[in-house]
């Protein structure tokens, strides 16, 4: 997708545990901030968000084991493989604490998990229409027939690779991944932003990409969505929400500067804390 501008940012290939993954930072100073994509996505889908973040701060997007440039790992994977791996990668590669982790979907579930494990690195967090373990998507279609349209079976097929099986680009246990995430009530106080994308953009877009798919079928898909969306929002005492008006789940592609003004927002916020905190 942006191949020839992903070759700016200088590659750092990290060992983190005798396989290699590959890192892209930019930019200087703190804190710093890590993209985690979405399942089956590589770093180049942070292109625009990491070119504008750099004018800031310290960033990087990398390629999560077995995708992109990055070697392959052991399997099965899950979010506590991914975090255990996010960590070893920034300290192999010397990228200090404090960390805004940035998770899109499936992202999110990584960023949550870190967050949690190791609190006192992490700054803020942003989840950019972030998947939510309790939410199943796949329940809310109506049980497969066969010969049923073109579109719904298209679209039960994505959601099952991504909540209920393994067979992924990534070989990820989807399932082990939402206990996992489920099994953190709180976050505390650590700042977050919750960037959500609009439902009617999103329902047309939907339908779009899948012709056929009944639109009262989109409609209830979003509305498990948005509720989903607004459960995130209980993770911290300090969160807020921030909607795209014109983007389906891509937000990063679809309206990048949102993204980067949710950063410049949790970075924010998390500077108004310090402030009340030591006055």
């Amino acid at each position: 997708m942006h191949s020839e501008e992903e070759s700016t940012f200088p590659t750092t290939f990290v060992d983190v545990g005798g396989y290699h993954l590959a890192a892209f930072c930019s930019g200087s100073g703190s804190p710093t901030v890590v993209l985690d994509a979405g399942m089956g996505d590589t770093s180049e889908v942070w292109y625009q968000v990491q070119e504008n973040i750099s004018q800031f701060s310290r960033v990087c997007s990398y390629d999560r084991a077995g995708i992109g440039q990055s070697e392959s790992g052991p399997l099965p994977r899950n979010s506590q493989t991914i975090v255990n791996e996010l960590h070893t990668l920034l300290k192999q590669a010397g990228l200090p604490s404090p960390y805004v982790l940035v998770g899109h979907s499936f992202g999110g579930f990584n960023a949550r998990l870190y967050a949690s494990q190791y609190p006192d690195e992490v700054l803020g967090i942003v989840l950019i229409d972030s998947a939510h373990p309790d939410f199943d998507l796949v329940g809310q279609l109506p049980p497969e027939e066969p010969g049923e349209n073109q579109g719904l079976h298209e679209i039960r097929a994505v959601l099952k690779q991504e909540t209920q099986e393994t067979k992924n680009p990534e070989g990820i246990d989807p399932v082990a991944s939402a206990m996992q995430v489920r099994s953190i009530p709180s976050l505390g106080t650590i700042p977050l932003v919750v960037v959500t994308h609009t439902s009617e953009t999103w329902i047309e877009m939907l339908m779009n990409g899948f012709p056929g798919f009944p639109r009262e079928l989109a409609a209830k898909l979003d509305h498990a969505w948005q509720e989903g969306q607004q459960c995130l929002l209980s993770l911290s005492s300090q969160s807020t929400q921030m909607v795209a008006q014109h983007s389906g789940h891509y937000i990063h592609h679809d309206e990048p500067e949102l993204v980067v003004q949710a950063i410049r927002n949790v970075i924010a916020m998390a500077q108004v804390d310090q402030d009340t905190i030591y006055g």
